[in-house]
């Protein structure tokens, strides 16, 4: 995870690039852990098929260290009113916030090519589940696990690796009505007027 902070607490952004999403462990598979710049990544490679790519990842891990060192950044450098994520970052950042009190103080988050995790144990934390009607054991109703927080979702309309609904669907982990901007770029960040006026925007509203 890297940090990046302003002049003023109300300035900082914390910019979580962090848990690595990985494939499903096989027997055979190889673990690796790697220390670089202060920043702890876990990696796994499958003895005979290549890494996966995160967004088409079935497994996470690292996830502990990577809250470790997210707590560290809002102890030293917090606390933070906005969060921005790209890719597997975006979807550290919403994780970061629906399961982290010490993000309590974050008002908006903007993520980029931002997908919910297909591995079933963690998209579950984005979301809380109750059983329906009484006596009903079929039914269970979802609600969004990230409350109280600003969004805005950027989203590019070639991108092949992250598609839109997997995009929406992270967008349904936010309680309040998140915001979609599409361009016409791929997996990348925009740098058109449009979108520097909307982020202005987004980022600047009460």
């Amino acid at each position: 995870p890297s940090v990046v902070s302003g002049d003023t607490e109300h300035d900082a952004v914390v910019d979580t690039m962090g848990s690595t999403s990985l494939p499903e462990t096989t027997d055979g598979a190889k673990k690796t852990e790697t220390e670089t710049n202060g920043t702890v990544g876990t990696e796994y490679r499958r003895a005979t098929k290549p890494k996966v790519r995160p967004a088409a990842s079935t497994c996470m891990v690292g996830w502990e260290a990577t809250a470790g060192v997210i707590r560290s950044a809002v102890t030293e450098h917090g606390p933070f009113t906005g969060v921005v994520g790209f890719s597997q970052g975006a979807s550290t950042a919403a994780l970061a916030l629906a399961t982290m009190p010490e993000l309590a103080s974050v008002k908006w988050t903007v993520l980029f090519s931002g997908f919910e995790p297909r591995d079933a144990r963690v998209s579950g934390w984005l979301h809380t589940s109750n059983t329906g009607a009484e006596g009903d054991t079929e039914e269970r109703l979802y609600s969004p696990a990230i409350k109280n927080i600003r969004s805005l979702h950027v989203h590019g309309v070639k991108d092949t690796m992250v598609t839109k609904d997997r995009t929406e669907a992270l967008m349904r982990a936010f309680e309040e009505t998140p915001a979609l901007f599409e361009h016409d770029g791929g997996h990348g960040v925009p740098s058109s007027k449009p979108f520097r006026d909307a982020m202005k925007h987004f980022v600047l509203a009460e």
